[in-house]
């Protein structure tokens, strides 16, 4: 091993190391969905709120946007100057999860989202939430402390991928397919509505890993791994670092009430807290942050 790869070792190192210490001091979720989608989408978002819960974070802000909405990027993209004066206000590091249900197709080489395939209006991934999945450093100084999950559920959804490098955040970018396939099948609404979506999947996992007990937080790459794993179908879904080196590991705050199908899943274990010896570092503390609570519905 010559000079320059062992400082490259080290640096993955120290980065690991510093990860594993990381504390989180607010943390924000929001999905974003067409109104006129005809794939049931507002199903999944009810899966990513009971994932959440799971998880014991806040419920996320939903952006609805509405069949009538001539610029539904620039709507979309309202989800940045909220979120950039929110993180402002957090003195540390901050974690914001992010979720798409609905439609998805490529043009021109761009990740772009719809209600349906006769819809007349899209918006890009690209154009409207750069900011957020981006490497931000030297530019935003509130985000260059904020890391982001970004789960997809969508067709094509892994042509969101693309490398940047290492950056003082982590941004993860989780596609439930590659970016040359399909999502639902050729029964979409029908998809949803069994809970065979990949978000009602993940938080099937995250139920099932919480129920285990042995651990206070959740990393997404480990559980895209074990889906990967355990699927026979030809959809596999894939796990991205967008940003930065090393992975994110999602706290568990603590208990929460849960619908029965979770409960379920959960059997009679207790959700671990966020005080758990083996892993408090990863935890938000319990004083009040500012919070997307509230339902968008876009104008």
């Amino acid at each position: 091993m010559d000079r320059n790869e062992a400082q490259a070792v080290r640096e993955v190192i120290e980065e690991a190391v510093a990860h594993r210490g990381r504390y989180y001091s607010g943390s924000f979720a929001f999905s974003i969905r067409f109104e006129a989608d005809n794939t049931s989408a507002f199903r999944d978002i009810a899966h990513f709120q009971d994932m959440l819960r799971l998880l014991g974070h806040s419920e996320a802000k939903e952006f609805v946007l509405k069949k009538d909405d001539r610029i539904p990027g620039w709507t979309a993209g309202c989800i940045i100057p909220e979120l950039d004066a929110l993180v402002s206000k957090i003195e540390g590091r901050t974690l914001v999860i992010g979720h798409y249900a609905g439609h998805g197709a490529i043009e021109n080489g761009q990740l772009v989202f719809f209600a349906s395939p006769s819809a007349p209006r899209s918006f890009g991934l690209e154009k409207s939430l750069s900011q957020l999945y981006q490497d931000n450093t030297g530019t935003d100084p509130a985000f260059e402390k904020t890391d982001v999950v970004l789960i997809l559920d969508s067709c094509y959804s892994g042509q969101a991928v693309r490398g940047l490098g290492p950056a003082t955040r982590s941004v993860e970018i989780i596609a439930s397919v590659a970016a040359d396939q399909q999502a639902l099948e050729n029964a979409p609404n029908l998809s949803r509505v069994q809970h065979r979506t990949f978000t009602s999947r993940l938080a099937d996992s995250v139920a099932r890993k919480i129920g285990r007990g042995d651990s206070s937080s959740v990393s997404f790459a480990e559980i895209v791994g074990e889906l990967r794993s355990q699927s026979h179908s030809q959809r596999l879904p894939e796990y991205h670092l967008q940003v930065g080196r090393v992975g994110i590991r999602v706290p568990i705050l603590g208990k929460t009430s849960l619908p029965p199908h979770l409960r379920a899943l959960l059997g009679h274990r207790h959700t671990p807290s966020s005080s758990s010896a083996s892993d408090q570092s990863a935890g938000i503390p319990a004083t009040p942050t500012p919070q997307l609570n509230a339902v968008f519905t876009s104008s």
